[in-house]
């Protein structure tokens, strides 16, 4: 969440966010938050520790870790593709069951390019979506310490 506020609180949103786009840093959270304005002025959610992951891309990712030499490779625990938000959440078979469910329940397909555009349409799909991540990263994280 952090680094979501500190990129945010770093930019002129009275021109609607257009200098989100020019922002160096942050590139996942650019493409999951396309339009900054819209999320400045969500009216329902709260991030969390789980969410602020997701949207970062920063922590339970083995690409994340092995940039600060906490894993030795950058490999998935699952499958041994470069692992990142993307893959975790979008690619992974470790994980597509789950996906699904979530899918089926919205009746669309989860993207990075809509995910956050479907949470931001009502409470019940922010709830779907959180669900969906938290269940992930928390047995990721589960995973990981059983080693």
């Amino acid at each position: 969440m952090a680094a979501l506020e500190m990129l945010s609180a770093k930019l002129p949103v009275a021109d609607g966010g257009t200098e989100w786009s020019r922002v160096s840093e942050g590139k996942w959270m650019r493409r999951l938050i396309p339009e900054l304005r819209e999320w400045i002025d969500k009216e329902h959610g709260e991030i969390n520790y789980f969410l602020a992951q997701f949207i970062t891309g920063h922590g339970c990712f083995t690409h994340y870790l092995n940039q600060f030499e906490i894993r030795e490779t950058d490999g998935c625990w699952y499958c041994r593709r470069r692992d990142d938000a993307e893959h975790t959440f979008f690619e992974c078979d470790k994980w597509r069951e789950q996906r699904m469910r979530v899918e089926k329940e919205l009746e669309r397909a989860i993207t990075p390019d809509n995910v956050i555009r479907i949470m931001l349409d009502n409470d019940k799909n922010w709830g779907l979506v959180e669900g969906w991540i938290v269940g992930v990263i928390k047995r990721k994280e589960r995973d990981e310490r059983a080693g």
